[in-house]
């Protein structure tokens, strides 16, 4: 669930940084809107990945995948 909401939040900071990237530029071109989106997509999608990352580092869903495929692995020998 709270991933949902993270990227729901994603997608919200992305519009606003674009919206603003529109404002601050003098010139009409996307030179700007590409930085401000840029800038901030990765940021988020940074964070996103860490956030991703610990959150199943913590929750040991990756240790107990493991021991089930070695466990399988073992039985099938």
């Amino acid at each position: 669930m709270p991933i949902l909401v993270y990227i729901f939040l994603w997608i919200a900071v992305g519009l606003l940084a674009g919206m603003a990237g529109d404002r601050v530029s003098d010139n009409d071109t996307t030179v700007g809107n590409l930085v401000w989106y840029g800038l901030f997509g990765w940021l988020t999608l940074a964070g996103f990945l860490i956030y991703l990352v610990i959150s199943v580092a913590f929750s040991g869903s990756i240790s107990r995948f493991w021991n089930k495929i070695v466990i399988k692995n073992k039985k099938g020998t």
